[in-house]
């Protein structure tokens, strides 16, 4: 190749010098041929293939090499339950929005807070319950949005400033809609997010149903709130299913046999209230404790006067002068100190039960 070369440069010297009508010095020839020659040996002229063009490596910054696609639309994920349970006189703020896709932000944005915070109010605003949370809403700088109402002890707080420490309660242009409206929560990505004890939360621990206490602007216009701090105080309460115990049988012992009730009516009364007599269909089917008689008396007369009667003054009855044979016993020294010869419950007469006479007659030697 590099001969060719050589020849054809040689040829074209030579044809310009015939082609002149100066004379030219031949020494002069042979130098510009030793001239070539040495530039060929030393490699400074570099023949170049006819077919293939050079090639050359084009190194592409690497922020160049990375063609970002331009970005879609963003996909919004609404959460809430089957059936938004809200406290009496509380409609939802969106009811005709029942699918994600509705949620754009052309809709949402009405509800929300504006940038201008020159006629907000400062407002603190505990126990408050989330209803729905929207997530990704498509709006910048803003991450979700709470929706919520007012739950058992709400309560709101007004601030001067940012920086005031003391509140007074919120007046009522500001807590008519807190008691009358689903309120939205802004999360921003400088929103401060906290568990029930204080330690930073993520987005994903708040869920529907938890109770929350929120710190903000609340715009004038909307009521919507853009929080500086949300913390949830309780979580949503799951369900307790609690298996019902099984009813215990009681075992009978292997001698017994079955009780068997004969269908006869059994009348029965109260002891502690003996007007009270019932007729049973069987006699398993009176109440423990109660007596069973013959039959349910249909009237009781009762006595007009009680007396006290018997040689040592142990009787009480409707009768005066009653004579009973004379003995003594300790306890009658109790009834003649302690007793009280009146009609009962019962529309009979007898000894009231004291306090006094029980203790009596528990110890009736200790009366002497």
């Amino acid at each position: 190749m590099k001969k060719l070369l050589f020849i054809s440069i040689f040829f074209l010297v030579v044809n310009f010098v015939f082609a002149q009508d100066v004379s030219v010095d031949v020494n002069v020839l042979r130098q510009i041929v030793d001239i070539l020659q040495k530039l060929i040996q030393g490699g400074q002229i570099q023949s170049v293939s006819p077919i293939e063009a050079p090639r050359h490596e084009i190194k592409v910054p690497e922020t160049e090499k990375k063609i970002e696609q331009a970005p879609g639309p963003v996909e919004t994920k609404l959460i809430q339950p089957k059936t938004i349970e809200l406290p009496k006189g509380i409609k939802p703020l969106l009811p005709e929005l029942k699918e994600t896709k509705s949620f754009t932000p052309e809709i949402i944005k009405p509800f929300l807070p504006d940038e201008d915070r020159s006629d907000d109010a400062i407002v603190q605003i505990n126990n408050l319950r989330i209803t729905r949370i929207l997530l990704d809403p498509g709006i910048e700088n803003v991450k979700a949005v709470f929706f919520a109402v007012r739950d058992i002890g709400w309560k709101c707080m007004l601030f001067e400033s940012e920086e005031s420490e003391k509140s007074l309660p919120c007046p009522l242009d500001v807590r008519k809609p807190i008691s009358q409206k689903e309120l939205t929560i802004q999360i921003s990505n400088d929103t401060i997010l906290l568990l029930r004890n204080r330690q930073k939360a993520k987005l994903g621990d708040f869920k529907v149903g938890d109770k929350i206490n929120i710190y903000g602007f609340m715009d004038k216009d909307s009521n919507g709130i853009d929080v500086l701090i949300v913390r949830k105080v309780a979580s949503v309460t799951k369900p307790i299913f609690k298996q019902m115990p099984k009813p215990i049988e009681p075992k009978l012992p292997a001698t017994s046999k079955p009780r068997v009730c004969i269908q006869v009516i059994t009348p029965a009364y109260n002891p502690q209230n003996p007007l009270e007599c019932k007729e049973f269909p069987t006699p398993c089917d009176v109440p423990p404790g109660w007596i069973k008689t013959e039959k349910c008396p249909v009237s009781i007369e009762k006595p007009k006067q009680c007396f006290v009667g018997g040689c040592s003054g142990q009787i009480c009855s409707d009768k005066a002068d009653v004579i009973t044979t004379c003995e003594w016993k300790p306890e009658y020294a109790c009834y003649k100190k302690f007793g009280k010869c009146e009609i009962q419950i019962n529309n009979q007469c007898g000894w009231t039960m004291t306090e006094e006479l029980k203790k009596c007659l528990e110890n009736p030697a200790g009366i002497f």
